[in-house]
């Protein structure tokens, strides 16, 4: 007996073997990773009475409590908060509707998966697809927070250095702070070195330079100048 559900992601009815109940399987649309609903799970059909009997969202009554949320299949509770579809009058929970109704006869069903919008109205960046299970992942990380798999193999082998530059720019602040207050010199010296070192390494990695380390570096000078200066000073003051 086959096992007939809606994409969780796109809405797209997926029709799979029941020995896949409670497991993952792909979409063949839009290719998101989905658990697979138990073979007793029905597709949820339209409430007595249809739309514009309840509000579009709302806290679960006593009349909606214990029906099947139309996406994931699993009981709305009473208290929770759920939307209606206005079409149709289906209930979902909340985090599961995504811009439309799941269901295909459904006047608002859903045609793809709602993008977020990000700030200043552009949509939102989805990332870069895992290679393994498909599903977006930041630009940032370099496994899926999905599956584990490496995403990004040069952030990954680049880490280590990143991690290092990082240690780096903190010696760098402390030597910087300790020429404040004695042996500018050599204290201002190594403070230089280690920033150097630090924004080196994250331009290598293709990341932008460390503020801490930058603040090293300026401290560190400000360190060598300064000490230079009371020096000469000093030596004038002995000569007057």
């Amino acid at each position: 007996m086959a096992i007939e559900f809606s994409c969780f992601g796109c809405g797209s009815r997926v029709k799979v073997d029941d020995s896949l109940a409670g497991k993952k399987a792909k979409c063949p649309k839009c290719a998101g990773v989905l658990t697979v609903p138990a073979a007793t799970t029905a597709p949820v059909p339209a409430p007595p009475g249809g739309a514009g009997t309840l509000p579009l969202t709302m806290a679960a009554n006593r009349q909606v409590s214990g029906r099947p949320c139309a996406a994931c299949a699993k009981e709305i509770r009473f208290g929770e908060e759920i939307r209606n579809c206005g079409d149709c009058g289906r209930s979902y929970h909340q985090s599961c509707w995504r811009g439309g109704c799941v269901a295909p006869a459904c006047p608002g069903a859903r045609k793809s998966a709602p993008e977020i919008p990000a700030a200043g109205g552009a949509p939102a960046d989805k990332g870069k697809p895992c290679p393994s299970c498909g599903e977006p992942n930041p630009f940032y990380v370099t496994q899926c927070r999905h599956c584990g798999s490496i995403v990004n193999r040069e952030a990954a082998e680049s880490l280590p250095a990143v991690l290092t530059a990082g240690a780096e720019s903190k010696k760098a602040l402390a030597f910087a702070v300790l020429g404040l207050f004695c042996c500018g010199f050599i204290f201002g010296w190594l403070a230089v070195q280690k920033a150097n070192e630090a924004n080196t390494a994250r331009t290598q990695a293709g990341l932008p330079k460390s503020t801490v380390a930058t603040i090293a570096l300026v401290l560190g000078i400000i360190d060598i100048v300064g000490w230079a200066a009371m020096l000469v000073l000093r030596q004038v003051g002995r000569m007057g």
